[in-house]
């Protein structure tokens, strides 16, 4: 006679539930690696509190379109160039798809700094939100 998945997810719950609890807090922290995942709304909501935007795309993305007072430091020279940002306010990451931040924000974490939050969709959401973005 077989046995179901669920049959023997019951039959066997003293190794599923460590199991599903282990995956759950895995994909739990993957979420955070990097920084707080938050929505455009929460991004501007931190802006209005004084918060500093670091823009992660090549210079020639951040030129056809940024967020107003976003400074633009390419992901690959972020520890190189980590000292041009402040670690006493919180930290927007903002990419392309919001894709590559929470690479950038583990680089800045291993350097000590803290209050990292990562666009969720980059600045592709951003602009789908229908907000403004400047050019240089």
């Amino acid at each position: 006679m077989r046995m179901s998945v669920t049959d023997f997810l019951i039959t066997n719950w003293f190794l599923s539930v460590p199991f599903f609890l282990l995956v759950f807090l895995y994909f739990r922290d993957f979420a955070k690696r990097g920084g707080q995942r938050i929505s455009v709304h929460e991004v501007t909501s931190l802006i209005d509190q004084g918060a500093q935007i670091v823009d992660l795309r090549t210079s020639e993305d951040f030129e056809n379109g940024h967020i107003t007072g976003s400074k633009n430091i390419p992901s690959i020279d972020i520890e190189k160039r980590s000292n041009e940002i402040s670690s006493y306010k919180p930290l927007i990451l903002i990419c392309a798809l919001g894709q590559n931040s929470p690479n950038a924000g583990e680089k800045l974490q291993a350097q000590g700094f803290k209050d990292i939050y990562i666009l969720s969709g980059g600045i592709q959401m951003w602009a789908d939100t229908g907000l403004p973005l400047v050019k240089d």
